[in-house]
């Protein structure tokens, strides 16, 4: 009779450990291309990119490669930065600051596909800094 019990257990747990409900393991690794406008009167941009993956940045708007997994610097006009291989996460962040007037829009990528677009504007009640955010950080559960 325990033998019995033991197999039936056994096989409760096999069905219960092979659920549907469980999540799929995907490599989510993507190539991002990140496209970076600023336009206006007596601005600072500036952008902040990097990525947990080590892999270098490519700057495809001078043809620069970073050489490292981040970039840090100040920009004018427009840059488009490419990730030299797949990477899993990444987060870019952009800046414009000015006390007269400013305009920072950006554009991401991933895989050739849009999935980030927006737009800010300085100044704006006062306020002469605005910052546009992106990361898929957080995405993953």
């Amino acid at each position: 009779m325990k033998v019995k019990f033991y197999l039936f257990l056994l096989t409760m747990i096999f069905f219960v450990a092979c659920s549907d409900d469980d999540k799929p393991v995907v490599n989510d690794a993507a190539i991002y291309k990140i496209e970076l406008e600023a336009s206006g009167k007596d601005y600072i941009a500036n952008v902040h990119i990097t990525n947990s993956d080590n892999i270098s940045i490519l700057d495809a708007s001078t043809g620069d490669v970073a050489g490292q997994s981040s970039v840090d610097e100040n920009f004018e006009n427009r840059r488009i930065y490419v990730t030299s291989d797949k990477v899993m996460y990444i987060s870019v962040q952009g800046v414009i600051i000015s006390e007269v007037s400013g305009t920072l829009k950006m554009v991401v990528y991933r895989n050739g596909k849009e999935i980030y677009n927006e737009t800010v504007s300085v100044p704006d009640l006062g306020n002469k800094t605005k910052s546009l955010y992106y990361t898929n950080i957080n995405n993953k559960e």
